[in-house]
């Protein structure tokens, strides 16, 4: 158990760590824009971040006690795939949001409506058909995996003691 706690707590801090890089940079791309119109668009995308960022540093902290404490049980899975669905539905959202915003504005700009469907359109839902709804699904499809793995093993100890 404590092993896929480790793994997670790994795989939390990596994503920790390119939440915060993608915050700032979108933090610059806020400063240096001279179109004030993609400022909401970009607000939208770095609420997000900072979200993730907000989400990840508070369930390190949970999975860290985990760890520490040797609390974690069969029920750490569930509460493991919940918070990936809830960071991924959160995650997505606010892209969707804040790319549509964004491609709103460069076809306010521009006059390029294939740039406004590009742009507001077609990349979020790529990216979640290509990306985001993958890496949830492998997640998903490992934790359940770790945690049969994990019931059999203590189904057989149970059985070996009887």
């Amino acid at each position: 158990m404590n092993a896929s706690v480790s793994v997670r707590l790994r795989r939390h801090r990596q994503r920790l760590y390119m939440a915060t890089f993608l915050a700032a940079l979108i933090g610059v791309l806020i400063y240096q824009t001279e179109w004030p119109g993609l400022h909401a668009g970009l607000l939208v995308l770095l609420a997000g971040q900072a979200g993730d960022v907000l989400a990840l540093l508070v369930r390190n902290f949970q999975l860290s006690n985990d760890l520490n404490n040797k609390a974690a049980d069969a029920t750490w899975f569930d509460r493991e795939e919940l918070f990936i669905k809830r960071l991924s539905l959160f995650d997505t959202t606010c892209q969707t949001i804040g790319f549509l915003l964004l491609g709103h504005a460069l076809w306010l700009y521009t006059g390029s409506t294939w740039l406004y469907v590009g742009i507001g359109f077609v990349y979020p839902i790529a990216f979640y058909l290509g990306v985001t709804r993958k890496k949830t699904g492998e997640a998903i499809r490992q934790l359940r995996a770790e945690k049969q793995t994990i019931l059999l093993q203590a189904g057989e100890a149970q059985t070996n003691e009887s």
